[in-house]
């Protein structure tokens, strides 16, 4: 989803309206067509100083923290460094779905979408199984022995037990 998508989404969907959007220096944010949106919609855009974390620093915390619980997670799961996007892929979907510290009345899910959310679906990073398809409802299924994904029904059998991980996830 790209930044437009986003902004159209929640708008769309439970009526927040962005109206000050900031960014780093990417060229992405640079974009005319970026930019007559912006100006378009009325939103203020504000790019910080090049070269210059600090300016940016709510939006690197919040990436230090993705990063943290996604190399945790495949430290604990033993799994190689190459389902590093998976990890932190799963690592945002559940920090947007838990409290924090700074928040401890609603989730980010709940802030933008309206509803509180549910973990039951999630299981063990690194387990036979892993990682769950927010667009589709589907667990992603990861076969070592081809280094394929695979998409797979809902009703999918877990073993979620240290033992079971490093002989049959490893992509060495």
């Amino acid at each position: 989803m790209n930044v437009i998508d986003a902004i159209n989404f929640m708008r769309t969907q439970n009526g927040n309206n962005v109206k000050i959007f900031r960014s780093d220096n990417g060229g992405e944010y640079k974009c005319q067509e970026l930019v007559s949106f912006f100006s378009k919609r009325g939103i203020r855009f504000g790019l910080n100083s090049p070269q210059c974390s600090p300016s940016n620093g709510f939006v690197e915390r919040e990436m230090r923290i993705e990063q943290d619980a996604a190399r945790s997670m495949l430290i604990q799961s033993q799994l190689h460094e190459s389902h590093w996007e998976d990890a932190i892929r799963t690592a945002c979907y559940v920090l947007n779905r838990t409290l924090s510290t700074k928040n401890t009345e609603k989730t980010p899910y709940e802030q933008v979408i309206g509803k509180k959310p549910t973990l039951q679906h999630v299981r063990i990073f690194g387990s036979k199984a892993f990682a769950f398809d927010a667009n589709s409802k589907n667990y992603i299924l990861y076969d070592p022995a081809e280094g394929k994904y695979h998409y797979q029904a809902k009703h999918v059998n877990f073993i979620e037990t240290n033992a079971s991980r490093r002989e049959s996830i490893t992509n060495d």
